[in-house]
């Protein structure tokens, strides 16, 4: 196909998407996904092995649930790290 023809295919494609609001049917679902770290582990990662790595489809799902689940005790040990980090600043904040 000539660079011409794909550049009218694509335009075509992309007023035809935003005209039938495909575009913010998408933007609405990652919004949704980019605001939980589980949702976003999990197609983050799903996406990583599916084009990083070749182990398969079934095993690429099996550790996509198993890293979001991970993510969990990621998430709580980088709240408890914040909290000690706020603890120390309010000790280092008096002493000025």
């Amino acid at each position: 196909m000539s660079i011409l023809a794909t550049a009218t295919a694509s335009m075509i494609i992309a007023t035809l998407s935003v005209h039938l609001g495909l575009f913010d049917a998408v933007l609405s679902v990652s919004k949704k996904i980019a605001s939980c770290s589980q949702c976003a582990t999990f197609w983050g990662t799903l996406t990583a092995l599916s084009v990083l790595c070749d182990g398969g489809i079934v095993v690429d799902v099996v550790l996509s649930i198993i890293a979001a689940y991970a993510s969990n005790w990621f998430v709580l040990l980088l709240m408890c790290a914040q909290y000690k980090y706020e603890k120390l600043w309010q000790k280092i904040k008096r002493l000025k």
